[in-house]
């Protein structure tokens, strides 16, 4: 049985990818700060990406999915600049390293389907990478952590697989968030008011198909970038319509501000190499957002 390492198992979306890994036949190590809050499948281990000098512990390693990243509260904060670039690419070319010396055969990326910059609509893989317009820190250096895994690639190294994830939610999603938050209202029968006429979109991906496509990516050992997401780009005033289908609520509980500026947007993006090369075949925004309420549910508040 091969055993694949995974950073970042203890977060929304690498959680769902071990379970799908251990489902696929693989052995799971989980690299975690704080190791005892996993559960024993996930065989983790004590690891801090932010500390760049204690190695990764790769002994045995055949693959690594490396999903774990700074994120900062604040996107929009150049103050974190300097964080982000520190953690997310000097953490990833630290990874690599350790990977190529302990002999790991696979390397897959986790890297921002948010980070390109087109107005094309659905984006391929061969569109530009050019994180100006949202989250500009954060986006820029996983744009750079993925240079990384490409340039290892391409100089033998340590094949690569890079997955340009979008937009994901589902159940274990921050319920802060943005779905979560407007299902709860709406179900409470509150109004939920959307700032610039609920303009903004994004490429919603179910968190399941993330998970699904990481595993199928491990198992044949994909290399080159691929398109995650829906194929098809929701506003918020769409996400908000559909919820309140699924909760019952009054439609008139959705109100609108007026659209005052240009929203900065995130376009759909084209999965046609990714139902090519994985047989990747995305769950519909309705069905997963219903999945999502579901759970939500479950919670007690």
């Amino acid at each position: 049985m091969k055993t694949v390492a995974i950073t970042g198992a203890s977060g929304f979306i690498g959680c769902r990818i071990a379970r799908a890994a251990l489902a696929a036949g693989w052995r799971v190590r989980a690299l975690a700060r704080s190791p005892e809050r996993l559960p024993p499948e996930f065989g983790a281990l004590r690891w801090d990406m932010e500390k760049l000098a204690a190695p990764a512990p790769l002994d045995g390693i055949d693959a690594i999915i490396h999903g774990a990243a700074y994120r900062p509260d604040n996107l929009d904060d150049p103050s974190q600049a300097e964080a982000c670039m520190r953690i997310n690419a000097g953490g990833t070319l630290a990874l690599l390293t350790e990977a190529q010396a302990a002999g790991v055969r696979h390397f897959v990326y986790l890297s921002a389907g948010n980070a390109y910059n087109t107005t094309q609509s659905p984006i391929p893989e061969t569109a530009q990478l050019f994180p100006a317009n949202r989250a500009t820190y954060y986006l820029a250096s996983k744009l750079m952590g993925e240079i990384y895994v490409s340039h290892w690639d391409r100089a033998g190294k340590i094949p690569g697989c890079i997955l340009r994830i979008s937009s994901v939610y589902g159940p274990g999603m921050d319920e802060r968030g943005l779905i979560a938050a407007m299902a709860r209202k709406l179900a409470a029968g509150q109004t939920v008011l959307l700032r610039n006429g609920g303009s903004f979109s994004a490429d919603m991906v179910y968190v399941d198909d993330v998970a699904h496509a990481a595993a199928v990516a491990l198992d044949m050992s994909a290399r080159g970038a691929l398109n995650v997401g829906s194929g098809n780009a929701s506003s918020a005033h769409e996400i908000a319509s559909l919820l309140a289908e699924i909760t019952g609520a009054e439609p008139g509980l959705i109100r609108t501000e007026p659209q005052s500026f240009e929203e900065p947007r995130f376009g759909a993006l084209d999965i046609t190499r990714a139902r090519q090369m994985l047989g990747y075949a995305p769950t519909a925004l309705r069905e997963g957002l219903a999945r999502t309420w579901n759970s939500l549910q479950e919670k007690p508040r």
